[in-house]
């Protein structure tokens, strides 16, 4: 039986002393640990950015930085924006930088991701248009061409939309070598030193408070082409001498009976004199008493005698300048020889009119044509094309065909009889070139050798005899030929090394070997002249020769009408033509 004591322990609502103690001891153990949890819990974490907001203009850059409190080591701050095509944020921890991009209002958000929470912070980035330059300029001219030795201006015109801003601007050209710019008074003095091309640069500077650089300064250029102004190609008639500039400027010297020259007169010249007119010409051929040229524009512009139509303006009469060839074709070549004229269009198509007389213009008639006629062609597209005295001849891939007069076998065709319908030339060779000549003609192999037909008296064949040539006959002497040029009755050719070789009559010194006596196989010219053209007319010749790096001319041989350009008197060596300046 448990005592009185014993008993009482455990009567309920009532404690022993023991577990009094006991209970005193866990409520303490429990209030130490509450203790130590509140003094080891995280501090509060906050982040604090440098911005609230921001205004940009397109293509500016900002920089943003975070300051945080209460993150821990480990934990790094993530850089997001609300829209990327207005601004777009790159950066890590804490800074990053903001570039606007596109017009609007972005929100650019620091975001801080914790053990245990996740924190942003927010700035409102608002990207306007850039505002106008505040400085602006422009040149007139805006591009130019010129000669070596001309002086022109150029002209800013500085625009400042904020009356406050001061400018001040400075010239420069890419190439002082080829033309110079110094500035005087409010423009730019340009001077054409040298062949080339050049860009010349304003530039406009403005200072004004509050503005940035950028919007304070801009740039203007213009392109100048110098140009030399001497003849890049050259090409002989009858009794006159017609060249063409690297400007397209075409000028004509000789004879001038019938307006030829394309001076507006019939007065001769014995000098190059510039035809009237301002459109440049890509090539030019002078025929008997007329002169026709291809235009940049494609466009055929003929002139001078015009009783035949050789004009092709569907009149009969003379022109002093430049008249358009009626039609609508767009022309890649154009000859003209005795009375007639030719071109070729970009497809290849020949055209023809003038006299018809013996078929010469290929349409299958001897009736003459005013206008532009469609040769008779069978599909065949040509590369080139040449007009004769009374024939013509023209290059096609798949060998030469030729029509007109074959009185002296010129067709080559192995007959002497007239062709109203273009003939192929039997021919085992490859032709690259043909030049047809008042009674004669020749060609130029792809392999560079020279085969001649038609009339030979004079030995213009080139072949050691005088007898007439009703098929190809090979030029003598081993010759390799990049251009030849066939006259009245001589031929003139071009070698590798620029050396000009000349057959044929001689008795006006045409052959420019210094003497006037008939050769009948390629004589050498005199004078050591490395030439790029050569062009035989009725009983001249001219050249374009390399001087001292630029091209220089040259002719020889009969000048009673001034057709060399440097005289009346005949010469039987090159002489130089003083071309303007």
């Amino acid at each position: 039986m448990q005592s009185l004591s014993a008993r009482m322990n455990c009567v309920p609502g009532r404690l022993s002393v023991g577990h009094f103690f006991w209970l005193m001891s866990l409520a303490l153990s429990t209030l130490m640990l509450l203790a130590s949890c509140t003094e080891s819990s995280d501090p509060p974490i906050d982040i604090v950015l440098s911005r609230e907001s921001i205004g940009l203009v397109v293509g500016d850059t900002r920089g943003l930085a975070v300051t945080l409190s209460g993150a821990k080591p480990h934990e790094t701050v993530r850089w997001i924006t609300s829209a990327p095509s207005i601004a777009t944020i790159q950066g890590a921890g804490d800074s990053a930088i903001v570039t606007a991009v596109g017009i609007g209002t972005a929100v650019v958000y620091a975001v801080l991701t914790s053990d245990a929470s996740i924190k942003s912070k927010a700035v409102n980035v608002v990207v306007i248009a850039p505002p106008p330059a505040l400085v602006a300029v422009q040149l007139s001219p805006d591009t130019a061409k010129y000669f070596v030795g001309q002086s022109f201006t150029v002209t800013p015109r500085i625009v400042r939309e904020n009356p406050s801003v001061e400018v001040s601007y400075s010239f420069a050209s890419s190439a002082p070598n080829v033309a110079t710019i110094t500035r005087v008074g409010e423009g730019g003095v340009v001077v054409a030193v040298a062949p080339g091309t050049t860009t010349l640069t304003v530039t406009a500077t403005g200072s004004g408070a509050g503005y940035t650089q950028n919007v304070l300064t801009a740039k203007q250029t213009v392109t100048v082409s110098v140009l030399s102004n001497q003849p890049i190609q050259i090409a002989a008639g009858l009794s006159h001498t017609c060249a063409l500039t690297d400007a397209g400027f075409a000028y004509c010297w000789g004879l001038n009976s019938t307006g030829q020259l394309g001076t507006g007169n019939v007065t001769s010249q014995s000098v190059p004199t510039p035809t009237n007119g301002s459109v440049p010409f890509t090539a030019i051929a002078p025929g008997a008493k007329h002169t026709c040229a291809l235009a940049i524009t494609t466009v055929v512009y003929c002139w001078g005698y015009g009783v035949q139509g050789q004009l092709g303006n569907g009149t009969t009469t003379d022109r002093t300048t430049p008249t358009p060839v009626t039609g609508t074709q767009s022309f890649s070549a154009v000859t003209a020889g005795g009375s007639h004229s030719c071109a070729l269009t970009t497809q290849g198509a020949a055209y023809c009119w003038g006299s018809g007389a013996n078929g010469k213009l290929g349409n299958g008639a001897i009736v003459d044509r005013t206008v532009p006629e469609l040769v008779t062609m069978s599909g065949i597209a040509l590369i080139g094309i040449s007009a004769g005295g009374s024939h013509t001849c023209g290059t096609a891939v798949t060998g030469i065909y030729c029509w007109g007069s074959g009185t002296f076998g010129q067709l080559g065709d192995g007959a002497n009889v007239d062709r109203t319908l273009p003939t192929r030339v039997p021919s085992g060779q490859s032709f690259l070139e043909v030049v047809a000549g008042t009674n004669h003609t020749c060609a130029r192999a792809s392999d560079g050798p020279a085969y001649c037909w038609g009339a030979g008296s004079h030995g213009q064949l080139g072949n050691s005899s005088t007898a007439d040539r009703s098929i190809p006959a090979l030029v003598e002497g081993g010759l390799q030929f990049f251009q030849i040029t066939a006259g009245d009755s001589h031929t003139c050719g071009l070698v590798n090394t620029g050396a000009a070789f000349c057959w044929g009559a001689g008795e006006q010194g045409q052959l420019g070997n210094g003497s006037t006596s008939n050769k009948s196989s390629p004589s050498l010219v005199s004078g050591d002249l490395k030439f790029s053209r050569i062009a035989a007319g009725a009983n001249h010749t001219c050249g374009i020769a390399t001087i001292e790096g630029r091209p220089a001319t040259y002719c020889w041989g009969a000048s009673s009408d001034g057709q060399t350009g440097v005289g009346t008197q005949n010469s039987s060596t090159p002489q130089r033509v003083a071309f303007p300046p």
